[in-house]
């Protein structure tokens, strides 16, 4: 169980049922489990899953590099796959292993810093001085987007208000990884470019709702579709546009030349939907008729709960959903995306329900809880510590809530990084 307080908050059959759901969702991400399953060499042939992408006997060296909140821990899994093939390896991120041949290098997260550019660096020289007969396997990961930071022109610290302030106006993470490309000489296809003469196998583990590979980590090994008029107009849309100009900003358009992809294999190795089918799978064998939404979640977080529970129609029902919400921070609080989830909806809940959001990667906007469950327990608690919860809500300050009610979901850091997890349930009769 990698719910930490899973005794605390499973005090019925019903919200035991729920976190024994997402439990099995967290479980099946996790990155050894994963590379143990699909990666592998067979031969001379490196396969992921039943593909061969790499003939390994066309190479002298093999590097790793990666970028990502969870690319050390994949790393960790990989390192004995490719071993004694492999030459060395950087890799950017925020969990760390144990491993003999790459180099792990701390990076600050959700927004860039000096000490991730210096990495950053590290990881493309490496990437610059394979040759023509080297492959670089690259790991690709949610977070990399702060984690691999090369700004163009700007200062980091003048990126990183930009992204903060996109971030507060309520900007989703394809629009926020629009204009992260395009102020950044690694993102957005940049890093196959600068690995001109050797040839690449991106692993991408995908945080990112609908699976596009070119915004997951701001797509570094992926070619990019957007254009510089594209991070243009968001800027504009949230009133930014002057700023990143006061910011000393200038756009960079990014590569936009087919040949320099023709060297790069980009590979789709785990997402949400993984954890969404562990889940399904988990609701049905507790007896739950049970609803995986195929199109993946998405919009203001304190709305998105209601939306889950008005799909509710039936006794013993499990709605199970994954995506990224947004919250439009105008308050002063602390909290996390999957905490105001569960918050904005308390009022919404009926006798015999329970929803339950979480993070895949145990961390909720950096605050101590992954997520949180709510049902009428919640409010019943709240009340007698005379907790209003639609006061925490206006101040965005759900972690306050959950901390003083007792319904936050720890986990702790986790290795695994699929965007978020929900769970809607009706009680069986």
């Amino acid at each position: 169980m990698l719910i930490r307080n899973y005794h605390d908050l499973a005090t019925d059959k019903l919200r035991q049922d729920g976190l024994t759901i997402l439990n099995a969702g967290l479980m099946a991400v996790a990155p050894d489990r994963v590379v143990g399953k699909l990666v592998r060499v067979e031969g001379q042939r490196l396969m992921i899953g039943e593909t061969a992408v790499a003939d390994l006997t066309e190479y002298k060296r093999i590097f790793m590099v990666g970028a990502g909140k969870v690319a050390h821990a994949v790393a960790v899994a990989l390192e004995p796959v490719l071993a004694p093939r492999l030459a060395g390896g950087v890799v950017v991120g925020t969990w760390q292993g144990q491993t003999e041949k790459i180099e792990y290098v701390e990076a600050d997260h959700p927004l860039p810093s000096l000490k991730n550019v210096e990495a950053s660096k590290r990881l493309v020289e490496m990437v610059e001085g394979a040759g023509g007969d080297d492959l670089v396997v690259a790991i690709i990961t949610g977070g990399g987007s702060s984690m691999l930071c090369l700004p163009h022109v700007m200062s980091v610290e003048a990126q990183a208000r930009l992204i903060d302030a996109l971030m507060k106006a309520g900007a989703d993470i394809f629009e926020v990884n629009t204009v992260r490309k395009h102020t950044s000489q690694v993102k957005g296809g940049w890093l196959a470019s600068k690995g001109k003469k050797t040839n690449m196998v991106a692993l991408i583990f995908s945080d990112v709702i609908g699976d596009d590979l070119s915004m997951v980590a701001s797509g570094p090994t992926v070619a990019d579709q957007t254009t510089v008029a594209d991070a243009q107009l968001i800027l504009k849309k949230y009133n930014l546009w002057e700023e990143c100009t006061r910011q000393g900003c200038k756009l960079i358009e990014t590569p936009k030349d087919e040949a320099v992809f023709e060297r790069v294999k980009n590979i789709l190795v785990v997402s949400n939907r993984l954890a969404l089918e562990a889940m399904g799978n988990k609701a049905q064998e507790l007896g739950y008729s049970t609803q995986v939404l195929q199109t993946a979640v998405s919009g203001e977080a304190r709305l998105v709960g209601r939306e889950l529970l008005g799909r509710l129609d039936q006794p013993g029902q499990a709605v199970i959903a994954g995506g990224e919400t947004t919250v439009h921070v105008t308050g002063t609080g602390q909290g996390g995306r999957n905490q105001e989830l569960v918050l904005g909806c308390l009022a919404a809940l009926g006798d015999n329900q329970v929803i339950i959001s979480c993070a895949s990667d145990g961390v909720d906007n950096k605050t101590k809880f992954a997520g949180a469950i709510g049902d009428k327990k919640t409010l019943d608690e709240a009340t007698k510590k005379i907790l209003n919860p639609e006061i925490f809500l206006d101040n965005n300050d759900a972690t306050n809530f959950f901390e003083q009610e007792g319904d936050g979901i720890e986990t702790g850091p986790l290795p695994s990084n699929v965007a978020d997890l929900m769970i809607a349930i009706n009680g069986k009769v």
